[in-house]
């Protein structure tokens, strides 16, 4: 029995195997994510009556995905009709921002900023780890994908990862270190795609002093902005932005959602 363990562990480790186990998982991330935003869509109500101004948002989010860590993850962005000042990642790519949102955001800056925070949630797998099935013992994880030739046993759970997913981001949020990270991943993805990192900034500071709140799920405001003023500061990161003729477009864009209302 021992000889066999160590056969399998040996063939495991083969490098096409460890492709195949990367992609099974990166496939059942994806699922639990499509599973999740379809319900996300169902009970917030998903605006397809702005074309143009998903386009735009879409666009915005690739380039910032681009310079994000994850090259294997293809990206999805949303609207949805919600007047509440929020944005959602479920894992696997699918990310999305209310109506409410979009009205609070006043520039290309500052949403490339709040796509970051979303994307990096999702490079760094923060509600998928949080959910997905926990195993205890490694080596049995590893032998089961193994002599399942990369088959996934995620189906028999879906529903219950689903709704842990549903009331993590809806009601009891990811924690505020998980926040604060994305806070910070998040502006760094920004200003490496040439956007004012300080724009996060902003924006916070703004919609705290108009009393509105982004989610119930996220840390109170003035925390978030101290915690993020040090790691910019850590990080080297510059309140400069290299885009200089986008609020042309943003407000273009925006303006539809107010038009057609």
């Amino acid at each position: 029995m021992r000889l066999i363990l160590i056969v399998l562990l040996g063939c495991a480790s083969i490098p096409q195997d460890e492709k195949t186990i990367l992609a099974q998982e990166v496939h059942d991330e994806v699922e639990v994510g499509r599973n999740i935003a379809a319900k996300i869509l169902g009970q917030l109500g998903w605006d397809q009556a702005h074309p143009e101004l998903t386009r735009y948002v879409s666009l915005l989010g690739h380039y910032i995905a681009n310079s994000s860590s994850r090259p294997e993850i293809t990206y999805h962005f949303s609207i949805l009709k919600s007047d509440e000042v929020n944005a959602f990642a479920t894992p696997g790519g699918f990310i999305f921002v209310t109506q409410g949102l979009l009205h609070a955001v006043h520039s290309e800056d500052e949403l490339a900023c709040v796509l970051g925070h979303e994307i990096a949630h999702i490079t760094e797998k923060h509600l998928y780890n949080q959910i997905k099935p926990k195993h205890t013992n490694a080596v049995a994880d590893t032998l089961t994908r193994f002599l399942s030739r990369g088959g996934s046993s995620i189906g028999a759970s879906m529903l219950t990862l689903v709704h842990a997913g549903l009331k993590a981001l809806l009601e009891d949020g990811l924690g505020k270190e998980k926040e604060y990270a994305a806070d910070e991943i998040g502006v760094t993805i920004a200003s490496a795609a040439g956007y004012n990192p300080q724009s996060m900034i902003q924006l916070l500071t703004r919609i705290h002093k108009l009393g509105k709140h982004i989610g119930k799920t996220h840390p109170p405001y003035p925390e978030r902005i101290q915690a993020l003023e040090l790691s910019m500061k850590k990080n080297g990161l510059r309140p400069v932005s290299h885009h200089h003729r986008t609020q042309a477009r943003f407000t273009r864009a925006v303006k539809t959602l107010e038009v057609q209302e």
